[in-house]
């Protein structure tokens, strides 16, 4: 069926959804797309303030008045919160809390220089065979953080 988890102990033949797996892969791809900042800076500032305006001016303008401007933005806001706690319960239930921003930096870093060891062995590999190779080795691409999943300090942030 499509809402039960193949049996334990493999054998997943049956053509079975692992809803676990599926549910923490949801929750990774909001991380992946940075969707924690995008609420941060955008979604959340979208709901405005409550309006400033004084009840006179509102109710000569509109028929809104300031209360209702209010109590709409703090709906908006007590449904994200609610929302936002439910979230990170779920991440902390299956595990798949963010790494921190460091880590993710000191990650890259090393992918990075693993990355430019392994094209210089091949480059003095093609040298040692008499291959022609090229001599340009620059070191290490930089890190580019624009490329950073949201981490445990966007989830504390929201």
């Amino acid at each position: 069926g499509f809402n039960r988890s193949p049996p334990l102990g493999g054998g997943g033949g049956s053509g079975g959804v692992d809803v676990k797996s599926t549910f923490s892969k949801c929750l990774m791809v909001a991380s992946q797309l940075k969707s924690l900042t995008f609420a941060r800076l955008s979604l959340i500032p979208s709901f405005g303030m409550p309006s400033t305006m004084s009840s006179s001016s509102a109710s000569a303008t509109s028929p809104r008045t300031t209360s209702d401007d209010a109590s709409t933005y703090d709906f908006f806001v007590s449904i994200f919160a609610e929302f936002t706690a439910q979230y990170v319960d779920a991440l902390c239930h299956t595990g798949n809390i963010p790494i921190t921003r460091k880590e993710w930096y000191d990650e890259e870093l090393n992918l990075a220089q693993s990355e430019w060891m392994e094209k210089d062995q091949k480059r003095q590999f093609g040298m040692w065979a008499g291959h022609a190779v090229e001599e340009d080795i620059g070191g290490p691409r930089p890190v580019n953080v624009m490329d950073r999943p949201d981490c445990l300090e966007d989830v504390f942030a929201l």
